[in-house]
């Protein structure tokens, strides 16, 4: 038989003392077990707040470099249709026939029909300025209804809006179409032609290298253009009652802007 227990003596019964000491062992966790289970969470959860934190910094990161390549190709996607709408006009300076086009590594400036104006569809002058900041370098697109006579140098642009910014490097460089006139320059000073190519150098501050963007004009310039060249486009051909006129790009004669 199992002996009871008694109630008043429960040390004199060693089925009490084994059952007493069990349930001790079962009552639940010491406090160690209960600071390193703490200790072993907070380790896990430093180490999950670690990896979001620098998820979430790479995803940042990813998406301001994604950012800043939907900019930079908006504002080439802009100069690349100024472009391409580039008019041939010659303007009289002094008696010689000069293209309206200022090309430097710098500064560009041309005469371009648009139809985003503000003032409404027509030919505008436009000027893309490369400015340096503490942040780094913008392009900065300028217009100014055309208005004949007005040397591009003395052309007051309005509308300053940036195209690209925080750039590491910014530059134009020109090209002719002549196999004989070389290679790329960084300036353009031949006043009776047109460059054939202009080229934008972008570098970024981060993020995958940006190739140089060419850019081909819509024809070539008139070699009837050059001095010397021919009486077309000059203002010896007798047209010099309307001295600044379109170059017909098939070598037609040059036509009056109304």
């Amino acid at each position: 038989m199992t002996p009871k227990c008694s109630i008043g003596r429960p040390g004199a019964c060693p089925q009490c003392r084994g059952g007493g000491a069990e349930a001790n062992h079962q009552s639940g966790f010491t406090l160690i077990e209960l600071l390193i289970s703490l200790a072993i969470i907070s380790m896990a959860l430093v180490l999950v707040g670690s990896g979001l934190r620098m998820l979430s910094q790479s995803w940042e990161k990813q998406s301001d470099r994604m950012q800043r390549h939907d900019l930079l190709m908006r504002g080439v996607g802009i100069l690349r249709k100024d472009l391409s709408a580039l008019k041939r006009m010659v303007r009289d300076d002094a008696g010689q026939a000069v293209q309206m086009f200022y090309g430097r590594a710098g500064s560009l400036s041309f005469v371009t029909l648009t139809d985003t104006d503000p003032a409404g569809p027509g030919l505008v002058y436009v000027n893309y300025a490369v400015e340096g900041t503490s942040r780094g370098r913008n392009m900065v697109r300028r217009t100014a209804r055309m208005i004949a006579e007005t040397p591009l140098h003395e052309v007051r642009f309005t509308s300053a809006v940036k195209v690209i910014e925080n750039a590491a490097r910014l530059g134009f460089a020109f090209r002719s179409d002549s196999a004989a006139a070389g290679g790329w320059s960084r300036a353009w000073t031949d006043t009776g032609t047109l460059p054939g190519l202009v080229r934008l150098d972008v570098g970024m501050r981060q993020g995958t290298p940006v190739p140089p963007v060419t850019i081909g004009l819509a024809a070539s310039a008139e070699q009837v253009c050059v001095a010397g060249a021919g009486p077309l486009c000059t203002i010896a051909s007798g047209l010099a009652e309307n001295a600044l006129r379109p170059v017909d790009s098939a070598g037609e004669r040059a036509r009056g802007i109304q």
